[in-house]
């Protein structure tokens, strides 16, 4: 047979296939594949969970802003070996991962994310059956008639791959707009972007026009609210501002604190040692004890950090904003911090 393909099943058995063209080979494979692959609906979350993913440190929601201001941000590649094994934990579970500064940069982030895109949601984000006509689209030298045309494709993608392209493509606008510290203007990232969400070589130009376009025309093609919109890009300014403050008055500072943790309760065997750096907060405390643990974690979990007063018999948990350093500080003989499942939150989320 000219036109074939191959099967690796569970069993480690590998099946070849061979058919007359290539049309019906492709039809073969996409009808296997739709039999083998996850449920449209768990497809659905995959390709939603790709455009979540963000480039941020979990779970400070600042973290995506504060890593736009990285030189180079997606024209450069981080380490292969470290997104390939991150891609294949964002495939496997998603809401279990947790990206950590000192294992990942933002190259291997950024790249996973490009990754994502070019290799593992199939088809691209614009469809099989009407990519052609974005390319198209870009050629028209008209602009409103340009932007008329592309809402109409816009419309007619399923409903996630719209909301997949508007949330990239949001990211995208302050990715240019932030330029002048990461070097990334909208023409630099529609070379980048544009064979990534086409899946194509890069021969094409026309790619990176529709790309270009749809940064370009942002908030026509998408009926932006041009005010929310003015707050996201202020909140990012003064977050900048505020991480620029930290970053000063973190270096006049001596060095991280070393304190004790426990993971559930005070025993010896439940005891964990770490550095608390000036800008740790009580989130990250707990996404690191549970990570010093490998302790696996599910959706539904409440986990947090507790101070505890072992003489008052009293407890609070902490706000998973709140930075842990000067409630160290200020702990006495008989407190501790401890991490543990909130139950309280379980309790209340049963009358929600």
């Amino acid at each position: 047979f000219e036109h074939t393909f191959e099967v690796f099943t569970d069993s480690e058995r590998l099946f070849m296939f061979g058919t007359d063209s290539a049309q019906s080979n492709k039809a073969w494979v996409k009808s296997i594949a739709k039999v083998t692959h996850p449920s449209q609906r768990q497809r659905d979350q995959e390709l939603n969970l790709g455009c979540a993913f963000r480039i941020e440190w979990k779970p400070l929601p600042a973290n995506e802003t504060l890593c736009l201001t990285s030189e180079g941000i997606y024209r450069k590649s981080g380490q292969k070996s470290k997104t390939t094994n991150l891609l294949e934990m964002f495939l496997k579970d998603a809401r279990s991962v947790r990206l950590r500064e000192g294992d990942h940069q933002v190259d291997d982030v950024s790249n996973t994310l490009k990754r994502f895109f070019r290799e593992s949601i199939g088809e691209s984000v614009f469809t099989d059956q009407v990519y052609q006509d974005w390319l198209h689209t870009s050629m028209i030298p008209e602009e409103r008639q340009k932007i008329l045309q592309y809402q109409k494709l816009f419309a007619c993608l399923p409903k996630v791959n719209r909301a997949t392209l508007k949330a990239l493509i949001n990211h995208l606008y302050c990715v240019q707009r932030l330029s002048d510290k990461n070097q990334m203007t909208v023409h630099n990232l529609a070379i980048v972007f544009g064979p990534t969400l086409f899946q194509t070589d890069g021969q094409d130009n026309k790619a990176g026009r529709v790309v270009e376009d749809l940064i370009n025309h942002f908030i026509d093609l998408f009926n932006v609210d041009e005010l929310q919109l003015k707050k996201q890009l202020d909140e990012i300014v003064s977050i900048i501002k505020l991480r620029d403050a930290c970053l000063v008055q973190s270096s006049q500072n001596a060095g991280d604190f070393i304190c004790t943790v426990y993971l559930e309760e005070k025993k010896s065997d439940c005891e964990l040692s770490l550095k608390v750096p000036a800008t740790m907060t009580a989130q990250e405390l707990t996404d690191e004890i549970l990570y010093l643990r490998k302790l696996i974690t599910k959706e539904k979990d409440n986990w947090c950090c507790f101070e505890v007063i072992e003489r008052e018999e009293m407890e609070r948990p902490l706000h998973y904003t709140e930075k842990v350093l000067p409630i160290l500080q200020s702990l006495g003989a008989d407190s501790y911090l401890v991490v543990k499942k909130n139950m309280a939150i379980d309790t209340m989320l049963m009358y929600l």
